[in-house]
């Protein structure tokens, strides 16, 4: 590391350009003219540290004439003149790591509104020095690995907040959030609320829900709080999205008519029970619905396959549901999105699912019985296909050579019989799972033009023959599984 100290000035002027990897810089107790000289430090590209104390110049020191600088990572400047604006301008200076401006005549408010230090590995309590940054009105502590108890933080100083993110850490809440009910601006301005996947305990903060009337979106996935959620006592129309998942939560209590015009509701990993509610029918700005890891059976009910218009995202996966998948009516034209599996669906895939341009269809381990239909390939723009793990008995159609789209292909643990079609093969799929059923016949040259394929999976068939040598020219061949032919 270069480091330099400057007691004569003019030679400092005369010597500059030989200068260019200089790291470290002091120029303190000199006499100069601040602009000539903030211009001559321009040829130091490399500077990292900047040393400017007890100095006297001519005029000010503004952040543009340093923020050149944009590798400085310490800039020392105690005792020396600087415009009175100089710190509105020095969030621009992202490399900036150190900041010592002891004694320079500053005056006004600390000029920080916004502290992001998301995505981060810092650890230990909050320090007690963000307290005085009183003029904040975001901060982002998410994503590192801070402890303590925020109720008694330095955090509960800064009544300004407007935005708070504090998710995915390991804080601690003994008791509740009673120390930001004050926070007015919190409370009434508050659109996003993320409490996931951190350790908060205590009682569910349920003023957060009470009084405030702009929020729309409330994740409270994975929480320990005790005690009821408590909803508003009136209707909620502002919040679009609740993620209410792997809360323990016993019944669905009726969304409808708190939260009427919610887009994403995600209810997963309960333990809800029983049929799904009748409710769901007067949700028609519903976009995506997870209902998936309970304990629910029954069919799925004609209020549901009618009702939801909106309908974009389904998942109802690793539940009890049974009978046939859906009514004989079925009226979700915008559904791209469909999760069935892990259930006890049983019967033949119906043909109501050929009106929907689904994009992903997963029905793996039901008790699906019967042929794959011929209208599969007029899905276009399927990009996955999961029907594994069921009873299927067919052959695979050559109506499957249309999904030019397809990315993804399981239909494997079924009775599968014939030979795989010659001309499947799909530009981009990546992953094909055939295994464990009754395939015949030799490879010929399926998937011959599937040069982006990653997986091919070909276990436990009655295929023959030799291993096409087309095999050897696949551009990302990972896992290939032959065995048990």
């Amino acid at each position: 590391m270069l480091t330099k100290q400057f007691p004569d000035s003019l030679f400092f002027i005369r010597n500059i350009e030989n200068l260019s990897p200089l790291q470290v810089l002091h120029l303190n107790s000199i006499a100069f003219n601040a602009n000539n000289l903030l211009q001559s430090l321009r040829a130091f590209s490399a500077l990292k540290t900047l040393y400017f104390q007890s100095s006297k110049f001519e005029g000010t020191i503004t952040v543009q004439e340093i923020y050149n600088h944009s590798n400085l990572e310490e800039l020392i400047m105690d005792y020396s003149s600087l415009d009175k604006k100089f710190l509105q301008g020095i969030s621009g200076m992202t490399s900036l790591e150190v900041l010592s401006l002891f004694s320079c005549d500053l005056n006004g408010t600390l000029p920080v509104q916004e502290v992001d230090v998301s995505g981060n590995e810092l650890e230990g309590i909050l320090p007690l020095c963000m307290g005085n940054l009183t003029s904040l009105r975001l901060i982002d502590l998410s994503s590192n690995r801070f402890t303590g108890d925020i109720a008694s933080s330095s955090l509960t100083a800064l009544t300004l907040l407007e935005y708070l993110s504090f998710l995915d850490n390991s804080f601690q809440i003994p008791v509740s959030f009673s120390s930001f009910v004050n926070f007015s601006n919190l409370k009434n301005d508050l659109r996003v609320l993320d409490l996931s996947h951190d350790y908060l305990q205590g009682k569910f903060p349920s003023w957060l829900l009470q009084n405030n009337t702009k929020l729309k979106d409330l994740n409270l996935r994975d929480k320990n709080f005790t005690g009821p959620f408590q909803l508003r006592s009136r209707p909620n129309p502002e919040i679009l999205r609740l993620d209410l998942s792997k809360k323990d939560i016993p019944d669905p209590t009726n969304m409808t008519s708190v939260f009427p015009n919610l887009r994403i509701l995600n209810l997963s990993r309960n333990i809800f029970e029983g049929n799904i509610p009748s409710y769901f029918h007067d949700m028609k700005f519903l976009w995506a619905l997870d209902l998936s890891n309970n304990n629910m059976s029954g069919e799925i009910p004609e209020h549901l396959a009618v009702g939801c218009l909106s309908l974009i995202f389904l998942k109802l996966s690793n539940n009890k549901f049974e009978g046939q998948i859906f009514p004989q009516v079925v009226n979700l034209p915008k559904l791209e999105c469909l999760y069935l599996d892990g259930n006890r669906f049983s019967g033949g895939i119906p043909d109501s699912l050929s009106n929907i341009s689904l994009l992903v269809l997963d029905l793996t381990s039901n008790n699906m019985s019967g042929k794959l239909p011929r209208w599969i390939g007029n899905m276009s723009s399927t990009k996955e296909i999961a029907i594994s793990n069921n009873n299927l008995q067919s052959s695979i159609l050559v109506e499957f050579c249309k999904l030019d789209n397809l990315l993804f292909l399981n239909l494997s643990e079924n009775n599968l019989t014939g030979s795989i079609p010659s001309c499947f093969n799909p530009s981009n799929i990546k992953h094909v799972h055939l295994f464990k059923n009754r395939l015949t016949g030799p490879i010929t040259r399926a998937f011959y033009k599937s040069t982006s394929l990653v997986t091919l999976d070909l276990r436990d068939n009655y295929l023959s023959g030799s291993i096409p040598k087309w095999i050897g020219t696949l551009l990302e061949p990972s896992i290939l599984l032959l065995r048990a032919n």
